[in-house]
């Protein structure tokens, strides 16, 4: 996303992409760089779904369709408008698909929403959470919560949904605030669950283990990124705590002393590996500098895969973890 934060009037149309990172020799790094679709504003979402590639696109929800499998999008349609995108930093973001294949969108503060749908208009302020069924074309607001930054969402083996927020910054459980309210009212914020000496602002990313390339003892741990202060990802017991749940710190996953690193986002892929994507930015944030400052990086950005080269439990204490690099263009 080169044009992030703010497209300057009169240099040319935003061109921001969506990418495919093939590793065509298997030694687990991309190798290859195929632009799926381009031409693109801002798309600080987007989900995989069974009919396409949902993408947050300004005050548009759009469908991205591949009909000819030659891994570029040919069919681009919008399909719902209305969601706010005055503020950059607040815009639907986060995409997470839950086990029914909804798809979770944040949205943050400041930011008022009316959507036309053909199941009745959707409103929504200041900040929470809509889930978007492809199936059934129906979208929800699923969550109102007047919380500044939604930057994670995450569900667990049973389901259930939560999210980091990032100012606070901590870990909520979701559910309990899913409650249907008024508009222009909120639910009440569900408990922070972090151990107080564990949270570092901001967070971003949020991933739950559920992985063959990590041992059986660590299966259901939450992974969080931490983008300043502590640079690098957090990993947590979730364990029950009366009607809800509390985390118990098990170690830092990985930590970096480039003072640019900036964790963003966290993926499990299909073959149980960890890939984790840094935005790699000297600045962070809005309001602490111009949106055109001259420092903001607009080129750089790293993905990281993390495995281990033994697959078998029982060989995990006698295993070493990699960090594979694949340098990439944001």
């Amino acid at each position: 996303m080169p044009t992030y934060p703010h497209w300057k009037p009169g240099e040319p149309k935003p061109n921001d992409k969506l990418l495919i990172f093939e590793d065509t020799n298997n030694d687990g790094k991309a190798d290859k760089e195929i632009v799926f679709a381009e031409k693109l504003h801002l798309p600080t979402g987007f989900e995989i779904s069974h009919d396409g590639i949902y993408v947050a696109q300004g005050n548009h929800l759009i469908r991205l369709q591949d009909t000819d499998g030659d891994d570029k999008a040919d069919v681009r349609e919008i399909i719902l408008s209305g969601f706010d995108d005055h503020d950059t930093h607040h815009v639907i973001s986060a995409f997470c698909a839950d086990p029914s294949g909804a798809i979770y969108m944040g949205e943050g503060t400041f930011l008022h929403s009316n959507i036309e749908t053909a199941h009745g208009p959707i409103r929504s302020s200041n900040g929470g959470f809509f889930r978007y069924s492809p199936q059934r074309n129906h979208l929800e607001r699923t969550a109102r919560l007047s919380i500044p930054n939604p930057w994670g969402t995450a569900f667990d083996r049973f389901g259930q949904p939560f999210f980091l927020e990032t100012s606070d910054p901590d870990l909520h459980w979701m559910t309990p605030a899913s409650v249907k309210v008024d508009y222009g009212q909120f639910c009440p914020k569900p408990p922070a669950i972090l151990e107080r000496n564990q949270r570092v602002r901001p967070t971003s990313g949020l991933e739950f283990i559920s992985s063959r390339h990590f041992p059986d003892e660590v299966q259901d741990d939450v992974l969080l990124n931490n983008t300043i202060g502590f640079l690098g990802t957090k990993q947590h017991q979730v364990l029950d705590s009366d009607s809800g749940y509390k985390t118990k710190h098990r170690q830092d996953l990985l930590t970096s002393k480039d003072g640019n690193f900036r964790p963003t986002d966290l993926e499990f892929a299909p073959d149980g590996s960890l890939y984790l994507c840094d935005w790699h930015n000297v600045l962070v944030g809005h309001m602490q500098h111009s949106a055109r400052d001259p420092l903001r990086d607009h080129m750089h950005g790293r993905i990281y895969r993390i495995t281990y080269p033994s697959w078998s439990s029982s060989n995990w204490q006698k295993s070493t973890t990699h960090l594979l690099k694949s340098s990439s263009k944001t």
